[in-house]
C-alpha cells in the first residue's frame, strides 16, 4: 500500500492512500483525529482514465463537493495542469462504510473538460450509497489555536 501526502505532488494514482496535513485534518468533522483515506481524482498532468461519466454519478460526486468540501486556505490554488486554463483550490471528503475517499474540488473540472473517468468501484460505491448521506454541512477549516 502506497501512503503519500497530496501537497508531495499533483499527480495521486487512484486508491492510493493518502495523508493529509494537520490542518486538513482537524476539519470540524474530523476532530476524532482520522486524516488518512484513498485519493481519487488526484490527476496531475494527464488523463489516467478517460471516458463518459453517467449523469447520476456527476451529481452524487457534485453534492458531496458542495456539502463535504474541507477549505484550507494554506494548501492554496491549483491550476489544472493538462489545460492551464481553471483554477480551484480545496478537497472534500465522502465517506462510505470503511472507506474515506478524498477528492479535490476540480474533480468536476476533470470529469466535464478532459473526460477524466473515476474507477469503476468509487462510481459502484458512490452509487449503493447515492445521495443519502450527503448534508448540507460544510467542513471549514479551524485555524488550531484560534477559536
Amino acid at each position: 500500500m502506497t501512503t503519500k501526502t497530496p501537497s508531495e505532488d499533483s499527480f495521486i494514482p487512484d486508491f492510493t492512500t493518502v495523508v493529509f496535513s494537520a490542518p486538513v485534518a482537524y476539519a470540524e468533522i474530523y476532530k476524532k483525529g482520522f486524516h488518512e483515506g484513498l485519493a481519487i481524482g488526484w490527476l496531475g498532468k494527464h488523463v489516467t482514465n478517460e471516458g463518459q461519466l453517467d449523469t447520476e454519478s456527476i451529481k452524487i460526486i457534485n453534492n458531496y463537493k458542495t456539502h463535504h468540501a474541507v477549505d484550507c486556505g494554506e494548501l492554496g490554488f491549483h491550476t489544472c495542469e493538462i489545460c492551464n486554463a481553471h483554477k480551484g483550490r480545496g478537497e472534500f471528503v465522502i465517506e462510505l462504510g470503511s472507506y474515506t475517499y478524498y477528492l479535490p474540488q476540480m474533480i468536476i473540472h476533470y470529469i466535464s473538460a478532459h473526460n477524466y473517468l473515476p474507477p469503476t468501484k468509487f462510481i459502484n460505491d458512490i452509487k449503493n450509497i447515492g445521495m443519502t448521506q450527503v448534508t448540507k454541512t460544510q467542513v471549514q477549516h479551524e485555524k488550531i489555536g484560534n477559536s
